[in-house]
């Protein structure tokens, strides 16, 4: 039995229902698009010469150091 979508505009567990499918959807597609920048990041990585890997370890570091003072607490 499929539901009259006239009749749904008042039925709250619908509505939720669509609002967090919506909400997941969302976080799922942002949690892809952080993994897929990542994998660029570390593959751009690779396009540094050996001289300077060193140097891009460090600020990665720093960069992960400060993310982590302003997140936690």
């Amino acid at each position: 039995m499929s539901v009259n979508p006239f009749e749904s505009l008042w039925n709250i567990p619908y509505i939720n229902s669509h609002i967090i499918n919506h909400n997941n959807q969302s976080q799922e597609i942002a949690a892809c698009e952080c993994v897929n920048k990542l994998k660029e990041f570390l593959d751009s990585t690779e396009k540094v010469d050996s001289q300077h890997q060193r140097e891009v370890g460090y600020a990665c570091c720093l960069i992960i150091l400060d993310y982590i003072k302003k997140h936690s607490g």
